[in-house]
């Protein structure tokens, strides 16, 4: 613990541009909650489809880690399509139930027949900020061309499970008490402020020297 006190700092500072973009998105759910325009249907629904998005980048990432020979990244990215799908599915399955919207549970595509309309354009600016994200932390600094896929297979597992295990708490609790308006603005900022300090740690590891070297490496 003492450990990742100390290193969180400049962790930070190498991150600073990312968790800027990382910010800056999740600020228009909270201005969109405290305007009134969005409720919990919205909230939730959003942050569900971001797991999906996260997923989506880490199979870039696994196809694209050069240290792996091609048909073992492809093997481990199906692998891990299905897996981390399977639980996106159920979670989506278990959120609208929650919401109470209308799901066909041997439809599949029904889960997202059901998400309102209005999402849509976050979805494509959550899109944007995990790529960018993807780009600047994964490509840009040289880590594809050194880790492995197998390395990379769990890395997302733990900031989805610890965020959204969090986020279902908390929107249990918005749903309970009729959806107050603060609690929906706190919910936000909670989700916030888990997402930037797991995005922090799941880059605490790399040191900007081992970053440069991998860098100069591909050069």
């Amino acid at each position: 613990m003492l450990a990742w006190i100390e290193i969180f700092p400049s962790t930070l500072q190498r991150s600073a541009r990312t968790v800027a973009v990382l910010v800056g998105v999740n600020l228009l759910p909270l201005l969109l909650v405290a305007a009134g325009l969005w409720e919990l249907r919205q909230v939730m629904l959003l942050y569900w489809i971001e797991n999906g998005v996260i997923g989506a980048w880490h199979v870039v990432k696994l196809l694209s880690a050069r240290s792996t020979p091609l048909f073992a990244r492809f093997f481990e990215a199906v692998f891990f399509t299905f897996h981390y799908g399977m639980f996106f599915t159920v979670h989506g399955f278990f959120l609208l139930g929650m919401l109470g919207l209308q799901v066909n549970m041997n439809d599949p595509t029904s889960l997202f027949r059901a998400l309102p309309r209005e999402i849509w354009p976050m979805v494509l600016l959550l899109v944007a900020s995990h790529g960018y994200s993807t780009v600047w932390h994964y490509f840009l600094s040289g880590e594809y061309v050194s880790v492995k896929s197998g390395e990379l297979f769990m890395r997302p597992y733990a900031r989805v499970v610890v965020l959204h295990l969090t986020i279902i708490g908390a929107g249990f609790l918005a749903h309970a008490l009729n959806e107050p308006r603060f609690l929906l603005v706190m919910l936000v900022l909670l989700k916030t402020g888990i997402d930037v300090v797991m995005h922090v740690r799941s880059h605490a590891k790399r040191t900007p020297d081992t970053a440069a070297a991998s860098h100069a490496g591909t050069g």
